[in-house]
């Protein structure tokens, strides 16, 4: 249900509830004046039998004015719901996003989730405190198809060493992960995990450009790495059509050069 829907569906209540409210107000009121007017007429005798009924008359006197007051706060509450919920409803129904041309909506969403630098890439990978992505499924997977596709996400070695065995969970449908994202720039370091870097492009099924930026040759690549890379069964994704390895200028070295074919001839 739309918080539009349960706005509505709170509106219809508190009408239907107000008359029933104050028929009811009404009938405590007339309970209350006859429990207190044969309170009054009780006779003021030292006799157990008008002493025990006024007992259970303050009782129920009590208790009818407990349950005056909370009939009062339900008038009051459903009241004041008939006098402000039409505006927010009619408000709502000017600006749901749901009737704005397409163009519109991708605009609002572009300049809301589109990002000028690169988004670090952690173990969340949803847009946080945006309730614009709430109002509705179509925000919301419009919203996503922004974000994951227009916004350059950025992984360094603790964020694929750390998600390295995450890639192969189905995701629900609703919430996307690493599958989603379509560009990814990607830095290697000394202990860079070179099969968790392969598993991470692997996993991201969506991908179209990938950028690897070598600032360090990872040690003993050859013996820590080579034979599990090549058992890695790597599967290139299906739009991937731009990869880009490169060495900074102050690390250019054999080393970092080597590593460089190696990715490209794997990736």
């Amino acid at each position: 249900m739309t918080w539009l829907d349960e706005r509505v569906a709170e509106l219809r209540q508190a009408e239907g509830e107000i008359p029933q409210l104050y028929q009811s107000i009404l009938q405590t009121d007339q309970t209350l004046a006859s429990l207190r007017r044969e309170l009054n007429n009780l006779p003021h005798t030292s006799t157990n039998e008008p002493t025990l009924r006024r007992q259970q008359l303050c009782t129920e006197i009590s208790e009818a004015i407990y349950s005056r007051s909370n009939l009062s706060g339900r008038l009051h509450h459903a009241e004041r719901a008939v006098y402000v919920l039409p505006e927010l409803v009619n408000r709502k129904n000017h600006m749901d996003p749901r009737t704005f041309p397409p163009e519109i909506r991708e605009m609002i969403l572009s300049l809301v989730l589109v990002k000028d630098d690169p988004i670090k890439l952690d173990d969340c990978l949803y847009p946080k405190n945006l309730g614009l992505l709430q109002t509705c499924k179509q925000m919301q997977r419009e919203g996503r198809a922004i974000y994951y596709g227009d916004n350059t996400f950025e992984a360094t070695l603790e964020h694929y060493s750390r998600l390295r065995w995450d890639f192969n969970l189905s995701p629900r449908p609703e919430e996307p992960r690493i599958q989603a994202l379509q560009k990814l720039t990607i830095y290697t370091g000394i202990k860079t995990d070179i099969p968790g870097l392969i598993l991470l492009v692997k996993g991201c099924i969506s991908l179209e450009r990938l950028v690897i930026i070598i600032e360090d040759a990872p040690e003993d690549y050859e013996e820590h790495w080579a034979r599990e890379v090549t058992s890695l069964q790597y599967e290139r994704p299906s739009k991937l059509d731009l990869i880009s390895v490169e060495i900074p200028s102050a690390q250019a070295d054999p080393e970092a050069e080597s590593i460089r074919k190696i990715l490209l001839d794997i990736l």
